[in-house]
């Protein structure tokens, strides 16, 4: 599998993604009714609005699904070791996109199309997803707090019955 994530993650750095992806899901679903992070919300948004034959909704559930699967495309390319002479840095580019794209988000007028904000998050949500993967040696998502929840108590479980150090400081964490 290629990866671009090259540094340690702290339990900081950890949280503080945690929360930037749970505001931009509650944000873009308030606003706009679509999740713009987690992508399995807007499967089940795309099957409830196809089943009720609601096709043009439809459709516009499947844009932020396609972009985000573009951006863990990008992140995956920017792995590759053919890449490394050609980017330094990929992830401080990674990084870099991400700042200007949210930055972009901001400035945007309040009557923007909403796709513009639901697909430019998207894709960043990807680009963070994918390049933020362990914290502290653990496996860790930054979008999805059920699969960080299921494996923290994995392994308490695993500590308390096993009493592996390993076990305790996962979490922990």
């Amino acid at each position: 599998m290629a990866t671009i994530h090259r540094r340690p993650d702290t339990l900081t750095v950890g949280v503080l993604l945690a929360v930037v992806g749970g505001f931009l899901d509650a944000y873009t679903f308030v606003r706009h009714n679509v999740f713009a992070n987690l992508q399995s919300g807007n499967v089940v948004l795309f099957c409830v609005e196809a089943t009720a034959r609601h096709w043009h909704r439809a459709i516009l559930l499947l844009l932020p699904i396609v972009t985000f699967s573009i951006g863990v495309l990008l992140v995956e390319v920017l792995g590759l070791p053919h890449m490394e002479p050609r980017v330094r840095r990929p992830l401080r580019l990674v990084l870099t996109i991400q700042i200007a794209l949210l930055a972009a988000i901001a400035a945007l007028p309040d009557d923007a199309p909403e796709q513009v904000t639901t697909v430019t998050v998207a894709f960043v949500a990807a680009l963070q997803f994918s390049t933020f993967t362990t914290l502290r040696g653990a496996p860790y998502t930054t979008l999805a707090e059920s699969g960080n929840l299921q494996k923290g108590i994995v392994a308490a479980r695993t500590w308390l019955s096993a009493r592996e150090p390993a076990a305790k400081r996962h979490a922990g964490q």
